[in-house]
């Protein structure tokens, strides 16, 4: 099998994987894979109506998510084919378990860029360093709905409402 053929094969693995760890209190909906040119994407939607994007394209692992996406590759030749599908899985558990969060920075009604980061991270002090003309962001988590956290008047005054949401 070609490193190709071989994620593919983890990603429609990974649909059976999560279906067999019933994660009822998880908020999955539904979970479905298919088939797209050369590659394999899965998609798992909330209950909310948000969904996870897992995709093999180009013999790496792209995961998207919310206003964010990230790419797993092990970078070497050949590539690390497992130490690629440990951290997928890690991460897709890290999002519907709202330890890995999406927000995206905005001034006014101009979006400035987003990110995807840990929970545990101060995500107010970190968008105001990345976005610093951010008059507020949009916070999401897994099978929760927006929410918007408005920056107070004084750069620094991190407001009451800046815990991720849960």
């Amino acid at each position: 099998m070609t490193e190709q053929d071989l994620l593919n094969k983890f990603i429609r693995d990974l649909k059976s994987i999560i279906q067999l760890m019933e994660l009822n209190n998880s908020g999955i909906k539904s979970i479905s894979a298919q088939d797209v040119d050369d590659h394999v994407e899965l998609i798992i939607r909330s209950e909310m109506g948000d969904e996870i994007l897992v995709s093999s394209d180009e013999c790496e692992i792209t995961l998207c998510y919310g206003q964010s996406h990230w790419h797993i590759n092990s970078y070497s030749d050949p590539l690390d084919i497992d130490s690629m599908k440990i951290t997928c899985l890690n991460n897709v558990m890290d999002v519907i378990n709202s330890r890995i969060i999406t927000y995206s920075a905005w001034n006014q009604s101009s979006c400035l860029g987003g990110s995807s980061i840990n929970y545990e991270i101060d995500i107010y002090k970190k968008a105001q360093e990345v976005f610093p003309k951010a008059d507020m962001i949009k916070v999401q988590s897994f099978n929760s709905e927006i929410k918007t956290i408005k920056f107070a008047a004084q750069q620094g005054d991190a407001p009451e409402s800046a815990s991720p949401p849960r």
